[in-house]
């Protein structure tokens, strides 16, 4: 009995996996060597007894598919021609093993007398509900004077679809293919599989000519000959497999989420565990078999697992996907440190299946936050289809980036039709962004982020494949959610996939209005810019919508719009121009910043001899009687420091702010520098005095300064220096937990001095003093037109330049920049070995950005510019830093 039970179990899952139906049409059985009356022959061509149209037959039983196959010319110098000839396939091949067994390969509909002619193979009566599998060849047997005579096979009209051709067959679009039917001995045929007709219950298989190698077709194809058909398949695949859908909630610290078949595994400093759980189907709680674990990577400090109130806008991806079912308030932070990562290991996944996973964090910091940024990661899928939310920061298919500090606007990383591999493992691992220089999000802090919140994983069934689209729109700038830099451009990034993009119809319009847009691919995608003649208005709200052509046959439109506004700047103070420094001047200065440091014992104030109390001592302590402990071996003749870089300081070089690669200040050898002989801690006061003259653009202006434990900042030199108060909305006290923000306006273009002081009176906050380290540090950055927060003078796009006042330090001694030779987007200048080099390009000689950073090896250096530039004339030039 038990033998008998075992075998019907098998022969009903074998089944369970068999097609519904085939059924085989022979469109040139001229020579009568198909004979079996259930495999149809509508046929159609100069010669041929037709029918054109038939109901097809289902293979095995003879019974009616309730499918109607027939064919349509569309005729330019002379019809199709329906003929036999004898051929050779190689019996192994795709042509033989599905067509061979059923009918006879011999015959074919031959082409045309001239271009444009195609014949559309139209298949009606199919369920829109289900999903279907078309294959077809044909084959002429010419031998290899026949080689160039080329079909292009394409399929039109079908929801969803699955490119399945030959291996070797050239495929030109998931919708189409070509190969050579003049002597197809190889035995190519055309397929696909998971075909989804729409709702009127239709699709077209179109064969003609090949479409030219200019446009993706096959290299040395005859322009015209080729053949329109000889036999074809289609195929009722299996009903859908059931799906199921699991959630998980990873920070359910309020226990808001309640649901028993969500499951709520977690990780980090507080967290209650477990790491581990078996996931649940959330319609019924009943097990997924799969398995979910988080495992951490540390760097300095583990993550912290902690709950925060979120907003999150109703219509975003993160509510709409999560909100109806789990509380999404709560989030795994940030390590102390650049380095840490969480993964996310689920196990247990069926190879033979697919799955969507979807995961989103939020800390709800408000814009002020909007920096820390999480970087997700899908290791280990042998096939995916990237899916996140438009908007987000596409790095590559398998990774994106986003706010996570202020993720109002509910973004989720997400990929679909995840293939695992035979291990049934996949893994999400989300740490910290990659950094602006390999692709990552602009602006992003170098380390903060938010490690997860929740995720869902879908097992997909066979009905929830999307509609089939080469191109997505992966990168909108300005950014949704968050207040734009009024001199902001509009910039939308496409990943172009397979498709081909119709350069001529691109549009983009602005506020209702068509506005001029330029194209530029950069790193495999394609940026769609507006640079706006003025800066927009205080608050201003924008639509912004872009409209293109994929060209790539089917010809398939693409529109999309967002909106963003403009960051208010009604009430900021107005910097003045008074203070300004003659440019003329500015060509004998040094580009940097000019640095004084000074040490004192706290203790050792007696009398005449000054120690720091305050950040403003600073302006005033060089000229009083002091003892400095500071290094000053570095000073230069001018008793400061030169900074040629960007303010980017910490005590003992820690990793803190929005930059990584800390320096130590100038003067101090880390804390142990701070303490003196015989004592533990530190207890000598440092601080330094930063001078520097900057060249500003006219307009709004934004400057970050990281800060722990007090600084101060001026507009002007010396005592006489005017005090500029920071963001009070923003206030990060003696911590550095974020940057102050000083916005202001620049009334008209030019070089304006700046005073920064910095006083390390030892009390500050970190979250480096959690894992040990010196709540010491400062960082002056910029939040530039780009959205990108790049040090103050970095050799970067959107930074200020700095120059150092003449009282500070001299210019060095350069050798002039000269032109060895130029040709098309490459030229060699003269350089001095070990120094480094800007590189500049223009495309109106007005407005210049740094394309490239060279350090020069030899006395001549070449430079050559792989972008592609949508402009018909393009400008460089060289400057030093």
């Amino acid at each position: 009995m038990k033998q008998t039970l075992i075998l019907l179990f098998v022969i009903l899952f074998a089944h369970t996996n068999r097609a519904e139906w085939q059924a085989f049409n022979d469109s040139a059985n001229k020579n009568g060597g198909t004979d079996d009356p259930n495999v149809t022959t509508i046929n159609i061509g100069r010669t041929s007894p037709g029918p054109t149209e038939d109901v097809l037959l289902q293979l095995e039983s003879g019974a009616p598919t309730g499918v109607t196959a027939r064919y349509e010319e569309t005729i330019s110098t002379g019809s199709v021609f329906w003929t036999s000839d004898p051929i050779t396939v190689d019996p192994e091949s795709d042509a033989a093993t599905l067509f061979g067994p059923v009918l006879d390969l011999e015959g074919n509909i031959s082409y045309g007398d001239a271009p444009g002619w195609h014949v559309d193979l139209i298949l009606e009566g199919l369920d829109s509900g289900r999903s279907y599998t078309f294959a077809g060849t044909a084959m002429r047997g010419g031998g290899q004077g026949y080689a160039e005579r080329t079909t292009h096979w394409r399929l039109i009209g079908a929801d969803a679809f699955t490119y399945a051709s030959s291996q070797g067959a050239w495929k030109v679009g998931e919708d189409s293919v070509e190969f050579s039917t003049g002597h197809n001995e190889v035995g190519y045929v055309a397929r696909w599989t998971g075909i989804r007709p729409g709702a009127d219950g239709k699709i077209i298989i179109r064969t003609t000519h090949t479409v030219g190698e200019a446009n993706g077709g096959l290299p040395g194809a005859h322009a015209y000959k080729g053949y329109a058909g000889g036999v074809f398949m289609v195929q009722l695949e299996p009903p859908p497999a059931k799906g199921w859908q699991a959630f998980n909630d990873s920070a359910n610290k309020n226990g808001g989420t309640e649901d028993p078949n969500i499951t709520t595994i977690n990780i980090g400093r507080t967290s209650v565990g477990p790491t581990e759980d078996v996931l649940l189907q959330l319609e019924s709680g009943a097990s997924t078999g799969v398995t979910a674990r988080y495992e951490e990577t540390f760097s300095t400090g583990s993550v912290f697992w902690t709950s925060d109130p979120i907003t999150v806008d109703p219509e975003s991806d993160a509510a709409t996907l999560f909100g109806p079912v789990l509380d999404l308030e709560g989030n795994i932070s940030y390590g102390d440190a650049p380095g840490w990562h969480v993964d996310l290991v689920l196990e247990g996944l069926d190879s033979g299946r697919s799955y969507t996973f979807a995961g989103t964090a939020m800390r709800g910091g408000g814009q002020g936050y909007a920096e820390r940024t999480t970087h997700w990661r899908l290791i280990g899928a042998d096939a995916f289809t990237y899916a996140s939310s438009q908007g987000a920061w596409k790095v590559g298919e398998d990774s994106v980036e986003f706010s996570t500090g202020h993720n109002e606007v509910g973004y989720v990383a997400r990929w679909t039709g995840i293939r695992p591999g035979a291990d049934g493992k996949i893994i999400i691992r989300t740490t910290h962004t990659v950094g602006e220089a390999n692709g990552g999000l602009p602006g992003a802090h170098a380390y903060k982020g938010y490690a997860g919140g929740a995720f869902m994983l879908e097992l997909e069934s066979g009905g929830s494949q999307a509609s089939q689209q080469n191109m997505q729109i992966v990168r909108l700038f300005p950014f949704q959610g968050l207040p734009a830099n009024p001199a902001s451009k509009v910039v939308v990034a496409l990943d172009p996939g397979d498709g081909v993009l119709n350069t001529d119809r691109v549009e983009m319009w602005l506020d209702g209005s068509k506005v001029e847009a330029s194209l530029l691919e950069s790193d495999g995608l394609i940026e769609i810019m507006h640079a706006p003649d003025s800066a927009f208005e205080s608050g201003s709200v924008h639509e912004v919508e872009v409209r293109f052509i994929d060209t790539l046959t089917p010809e398939l439109p693409y529109q999309s719009a967002w909106s963003f506004t403009t960051v208010d700047y009604s009430d900021l103070p107005v910097l003045n121009a008074n203070q300004t420094v003659d440019a003329s001047e500015i060509e004998n200065l040094r580009s940097g910043f000019g640095v004084r440091t000074v040490a004192t014992d706290p203790f050792n104030a007696s009398g005449a001899n000054w120690a720091l109390e305050s950040a403003e001592d600073l302006f005033f302590i060089w000229d009083q009687p002091h003892e400095n402990l500071a290094d000053l071996d570095q000073l230069n003749e001018k008793g400061y420091f030169v900074e040629s870089g960007g303010i980017n300081y910490q005590r003992d070089q820690l990793a803190i702010g929005n930059h990584g690669d800390e320096k130590p200040f100038p003067g101090i050898a880390g804390t142990a520098s701070l303490i003196f002989e015989g004592e533990d801690q530190p207890s000598i006061n440092f601080g330094c005095e930063i001078v520097a003259i900057l060249e500003l653009e006219e307009g709004y202006h934004d400057f970050s300064i990281t800060s722990s434990p007090q600084h101060e900042l001026y507009l002007g030199l010396g005592p006489d220096a005017f005090l500029l108060e920071p963001d009070e909305l923003i206030n990060p006290g003696k911590t550095d937990d974020q940057g102050w923000r000083y916005r202001f306006l620049v009334p008209e273009r030019g070089f304006y001095p700046f005073t920064l002081l910095y006083f390390d009176d030892l009390t500050g906050s970190s979250t480096l003093t959690t894992s040990g380290g010196s709540a010491s540090s400062l960082e002056w950055a910029v939040k530039s037109p780009l959205g990108t927060t790049p040090l103050i003078n970095a050799p970067v796009a959107g930074t200020i330049r700095a120059y150092i006042p003449s009282f500070a330090a001299d210019k060095p001694l350069i050798t002039a920049i000269e032109l060895d030779s130029i040709s098309a987007r490459s030229f060699q200048f003269n350089t001095q070995s070990g120094s480094t080099y800007f590189i500049e390009g223009s495309t109106d000689l007005k407005s210049w950005d740094v394309i490239a950073e060279v350090k020069a090896t030899d006395s001549t250096t070449t430079y050559e510019d792989h972008r592609k530039i949508y402009h018909e004339a393009y400008f460089y030039r060289v400057r030093l830093p």
